[in-house]
């Protein structure tokens, strides 16, 4: 059984990477693609906006209901956010997201335990 991902950032470089690793992958279903409101790319198809293939998974700002597992390589302003529906939804966490403020990082720590 493939697990649910979920990639914030996906309208950027690396984002854009991920989206197009996920659908290659064996392992992954991709259910969200997440920037920032008003991004440019809000509201496009998350395959076409990686170069690949459409996806019928759209660039939102909103998080899906559900999730197995977030990858998140966004900017710091967006990584509460994400910290918020993994610790509510119980949602594993892939952070590559530099430049966190010290609650940020507490709240990390809180999250992993």
């Amino acid at each position: 059984m493939k697990s649910q991902l979920v990639v914030v950032g996906a309208g950027g470089r690396m984002g854009k990477r991920l989206v197009a690793m996920a659908a290659e992958s064996q392992q992954f279903d991709l259910v969200g693609a997440i920037d920032a409101a008003g991004h440019p790319q809000i509201g496009k198809d998350a395959g076409l906006v990686a170069g690949i293939d459409p996806m019928q998974i759209y660039l939102t700002d909103v998080f899906p209901d559900t999730a197995d597992v977030v990858i998140d390589f966004s900017l710091p302003q967006a990584t509460d956010k994400t910290l918020v529906f993994c610790r509510q939804n119980e949602v594993s966490l892939v952070l590559g997201t530099t430049g966190l403020n010290d609650r940020q990082k507490n709240d990390l720590k809180t999250l992993t335990k």
